[in-house]
């Protein structure tokens, strides 16, 4: 069985402290869990087409190239990237129903109107700049710059009124040489702050 404790602890205490207080349950996938090919498959279509969305912003191209230099020049061609980022998906199917669903949290958060949203939970990526993994790692990492640009753009469209408490991060277990807490709190990207002093541009979504 799946232990609940820490969420019903942490609502108790909320709830607690007023009879008014309403207490709104949202269910974020957080252990592996069967699912079917089916669900897969949506599940990575969408995180497919919201990546192609991010591939037409003005920092993906420069991003990339920043990537690149800490990768000793290993730059895989888009073609690739989606090829290798599809597989990453179908292949870690518990990392990519967990993103899809804290998208899909923040979207009904602001739907229902929360005011304060209590989120302690969290996903890890790691480099690898062994020779025969760069590309994959490389992928994981503009993946995970995705992810910060794709939650911050989230929160700003669908649940501008929400205040997110974020749990830093329990395991200690974040390595990727950019952000030492764990998704969805970190989603700050210092490369995408460079990126947009250096080229003047609008602050990226996760950023604001």
């Amino acid at each position: 069985t799946v232990s609940n404790k820490h969420a019903t602890h942490v609502a108790g205490v909320i709830a607690r402290q007023d009879e008014n207080i309403r207490i709104v349950p949202i269910k974020v996938t957080t252990q592996t869990v069967q699912v079917s090919s089916k669900r897969k498959d949506d599940i990575t279509g969408q995180l497919m087409l919201a990546f192609e969305g991010f591939m037409e912003s003005p920092y993906y191209e420069p991003l990339k190239d920043q990537i690149a230099s800490e990768y000793q020049g290993t730059k895989p061609a888009d073609r690739t990237i989606k090829t290798t980022l599809r597989k990453y998906l179908m292949n870690n199917s518990l990392n990519a129903l967990f993103i899809h669903d804290v998208l899909k949290a923040v979207e009904q958060l602001g739907h229902e109107n929360i005011k304060i949203a209590n989120v302690s939970l969290g996903t890890v990526f790691k480099k690898n700049y062994k020779s025969d993994h760069k590309i994959p790692s490389f992928v994981e990492d503009i993946f995970a710059e995705f992810v910060r640009y794709q939650i911050g753009k989230t929160v700003l469209e669908k649940a501008q009124g929400t205040v997110f408490l974020v749990a830093t991060g329990n395991d200690g277990d974040w390595i990727d040489g950019i952000a030492k807490t764990a998704f969805p709190v970190g989603i700050t990207s210092q490369r995408l702050i460079d990126i947009a002093e250096k080229l003047g541009l609008e602050s990226s979504p996760n950023n604001r």
